[in-house]
């Protein structure tokens, strides 16, 4: 009975998304081309990340996606990129994964890594 119980109640834990669904696709190692995807992500941030210091270095200030040099974006990747012109934050999202990692960073320069709640 306590069995039934436990995992009536991680199933219902999964539903919330406290407890991956997919976790046998996700949470095992990723293949070679999973692999290869997220370097081109983690690329394409540290190629933000540069262009936008580039930016500020040179004119007191952080600009959009479409005024940035020498960012390269991958197909099957969505980026966006926010700013006042005093600081910026970006997210690089791998659309074609089925595990939709992501990558953030900001003007600080530190790229962070994440994946949506199952």
């Amino acid at each position: 009975m306590v069995r039934y119980a436990f995992a009536i109640g991680l199933a219902s834990l999964a539903g919330y998304g406290l407890v991956p669904a997919k976790q046998a696709q996700c949470g095992s190692a990723p293949s070679a081309e999973q692999i290869a995807r997220r370097r081109a992500g983690i690329t394409t941030a540290r190629q933000i990340n540069t262009a936008e210091a580039r930016s500020s270095a040179a004119g007191g200030k952080y600009v959009p996606l479409a005024l940035l040099k020498g960012v390269t974006v991958p197909d099957g990747f969505d980026v966006q990129v926010s700013t006042d012109g005093e600081g910026y934050t970006f997210s690089v999202k791998d659309a074609k994964d089925e595990c939709h990692p992501a990558f953030f960073s900001d003007q600080t320069g530190l790229i962070y890594t994440g994946t949506p709640l199952q």
